[in-house]
């Protein structure tokens, strides 16, 4: 019966509303879409400066978790290999990070993802490419 009842929530209410919420959102962002764009990228930029400042950034990826630091004396041993395991996987993903570094926000889903990952970030660094029709000189005139 839960099943039953899931499934005609699903279908008659949730999936209608969805729908009807995304052309809503559609049209919203097609009829202004510079200052939506404008929000985006100043949004992105702003995570990152805060992910930047209160983290350190990549600074723990450049340690050696191998033979943890003694200042990190809190740290289970999980979390110790999980960091071994993700400071592993950035180095092995390097070239494809160095690619997307150059690539369109548009062409790649991990444009500002990576940047939480780059050593040299800074966030005046320029935006690669154009943001649909908009440079980046748009925005900072905005």
């Amino acid at each position: 019966m839960d099943t039953q009842l899931d499934e005609l929530a699903i279908e008659h209410v949730l999936i209608p509303l969805k729908t009807k919420l995304l052309r809503i959102l559609k049209a919203r962002v097609l009829s202004k879409k510079k200052e939506f764009c404008q929000a985006y990228y100043h949004g992105c930029k702003t995570i990152l400066a805060y992910f930047h400042f209160a983290s350190g950034g990549a600074a723990p990826l450049s340690l050696d978790w191998d033979t943890p630091p003694r200042d990190v004396p809190d740290m289970t041993p999980e979390q110790i290999a999980y960091m071994r395991d993700i400071k592993a996987d950035v180095l092995h993903q390097d070239h494809q990070l160095q690619i997307i570094k150059t690539s369109s926000m548009y062409e790649n889903e991990m444009y500002w993802t990576h940047q939480m990952l780059s050593q040299d970030w800074k966030a005046d660094m320029p935006h690669a490419g154009s943001l649909l029709e908009f440079t980046e000189t748009d925005f900072l005139v905005a």
